[in-house]
Formats: structure tokens, sequence, C-alpha cells
């Protein structure tokens, strides 16, 4: 099991590998795509990704995380496909929700996976959890600083290659995530999943904690996405380098690198709730 921990940590660095994330909203706009078209295209992938939560989930349980986690990254490549060689206001709404049920598809089977693979291996779940999001955390901050560099040699016309090194980077982890080692898990009948299913809703609805963490999250993760539009036209109309673009990005990601993979001891004299 330690060398499948090692492999899911690698996938989650090769999954990471974002090169595209300084020039996205530059390369839709060089397709004639405008601002407001490309945020609209952003609600459409939350509601995909909120509907297709709950059953993935349930296809998760049956066909297995690993499997799971690599639908959802190959899912992802697709998309990303379709808006590099269909690039249009309609096209990129449907590429937007299928990027949403990808992400649903590894929402939560990449940490089931790694629990799975802990237990086996008698490890520390919280740790290695820190470790495999900081992997992750760290391919964006790599790949974010060569595409700086590749912006700041070649300019605009390095806008479809560096699109295409993130779509290989991610096909290239879906098909390593098919390799990992399945854990055998019991599985609930159709009627016990009906009534967890109900239950969480339940508990949704009683639970203040858990409204506030899902409303918290809804704001500072749209957030988040409006700002990752914004600044890369903002800084190429303000004539600021364009290796910035990748670099200024790549310099968030490793505080948050570093943060992140010390976080489980963070959270060890805060305690979760103060820690979040």
């Amino acid at each position: 099991m330690n060398a499948a921990i090692r492999k899911l940590f690698l996938i989650n660095f090769l999954g990471g590998l974002s090169f595209y994330l300084p020039i996205f909203t530059l390369f839709l706009l060089q397709k004639n795509i405008t601002l407001p078209e490309i945020i609209f295209a952003q609600v459409f992938y939350s509601i995909a990704a909120f509907l297709a939560e709950v059953p993935t989930g349930i296809l998760a349980d049956r066909v297995g995380h690993h499997k799971s986690v690599a639908i959802g990254y190959l899912v992802d490549f697709f998309a990303l496909l379709i808006i590099i060689l269909l690039p249009s206001s309609i096209t990129i709404i449907f590429a937007f929700i299928i990027r949403g049920v990808s992400g649903a598809f590894t929402s939560g089977s990449k940490e089931a996976l790694l629990y799975e693979y802990c237990q086996k291996s008698e490890r520390t779940y919280k740790k290695d959890y820190s470790h495999m999001t900081s992997y992750e955390i760290l391919g964006v901050a790599i790949s974010t600083f060569i595409a700086g560099i590749i912006l700041q040699q070649f300019g605009e016309v390095s806008y479809t290659p560096i699109m295409i090194a993130t779509i290989i980077a991610i096909g290239i982890a879906g098909v390593l995530t098919f390799t990992l080692p399945k854990i055998h898990v019991e599985l609930d009948t159709g009627r016990e999943l009906f009534h967890e299913v109900k239950h969480s809703f339940a508990l949704f609805r009683t639970s203040r904690i858990l409204v506030v963490l899902f409303l918290t999250a809804g704001l500072t993760y749209e957030g988040n996405f409006v700002l990752m539009q914004l600044y890369p036209p903002h800084m190429v109309n303000t004539h600021v380098a364009p290796f910035f673009l990748g670099a200024s990005l790549s310099i968030a990601s490793l505080v948050n690198y570093f943060l992140v993979r010390h976080a489980y001891l963070i959270e060890k004299p805060l305690g979760a709730k103060n820690a979040i």
C-alpha cells in the first residue's frame, strides 16, 4: 500500500500541472468569447458539480474509488479538448458542465481512496492527506511558473500549446489512476443507500456548522474563480510583463503548498474548527 500511496501522490501532482491557468481567460478572449460569457459558463459548472455529487459518489462505491478518480480526470481531459478544438460561447457552457461532472467524480473519491490505503498500511491519514493535497498545489506552482516563462518568450502564440500541455498531464494522471489497486469494501444495499442520502440531507438541514461551511465554501470558491478569470486580462491591460501572469500565481501557490503540507500540524493545537 505504501507504493500505491506514493503513486497517488504522483497522480495528484500530475493532475495539478495546470499550465493553462494564467492564460485560460486570454485564450477564450482570443477566440472571441467575452468575459461575461466565461463567468456565466462557471454557473453551469457549479450547478453540474452540485447535482452530480451524490450520483457520482454512489457510482464510486460501485466501481471503485480509483476508477471514479480516473474517470474524473479523463472526462476533464475531453472537456478541455472540446474547448481547444471547438471554442465558442455555446461549447464552453457544454464543456464547463462536463468539467463540473468531472469534479464530482474526483471529489471525495481521492480522499476515500487514500483513507482505504492508509487503513491497510496503518499510516496516519491526516498527515498523508495534507501531503497528497500539497502535491497537487506544488504541481500548480511549478506549471504556472513554467507557463510564465513560455509566455514571456513566445506571447500569444503559446496559448494553444500551453492548453495542450495541460490536457496531456491530465490524461496521463487519468491513465495512471486506473493502475492503482482497488480495495474491497462492503457495499450498502440500494435501500440503505437511499436512507444514507436522506439522512445526509436531514443532517445538513439541522446542522448549523455544515450550513456555514457550505456557504463559506460556495462564496470563496466562486470568488476565487472570478478572480482567476479577471486577473490575466487586467495584468495584460496594465502592461505587466507576461512572465508575471504565471509567476504571481506560482508564488501564491508555493505559499499555499507549505501551509497545506503542514496543515495537520496546525490542526493539532488549534482543533479542526479553529484551523478552518
